[in-house]
């Protein structure tokens, strides 16, 4: 997701949320030592292994493990960084 699309997916005014290394560094403070300061960025989240355990074996309802994939891409025009990448069980 970009600034332009997070903005719309959160239905605010273009450019009132900034996607850039300096604007996510409160909460994942590596993005701009790797990418440098207020560098546009673009993060993409996907979902792989996915296992949905129904019934009365489990403490809920419903419990969903899954693997989710982080890949945030430098949108710098010519290029920029490589890409960071993460799986994170949940």
């Amino acid at each position: 997701m970009d600034e332009k699309h997070l903005n719309e997916f959160l239905y605010l005014e273009p450019g009132t949320l900034k996607m850039t290394s300096t604007s996510v560094s409160s909460f994942i403070s590596v993005f701009e030592q790797i990418y440098g300061v207020d560098t546009p960025l673009a993060i993409d989240f996907t979902y792989r292994d996915m296992k949905m355990s129904f019934g009365p074996d489990t403490e809920v309802d419903l419990h969903i493990d899954y693997i989710l994939q982080m890949r945030v891409m430098d949108l710098t025009p010519g290029g920029g960084k490589p890409h960071f990448y993460d799986e994170i069980p949940l």
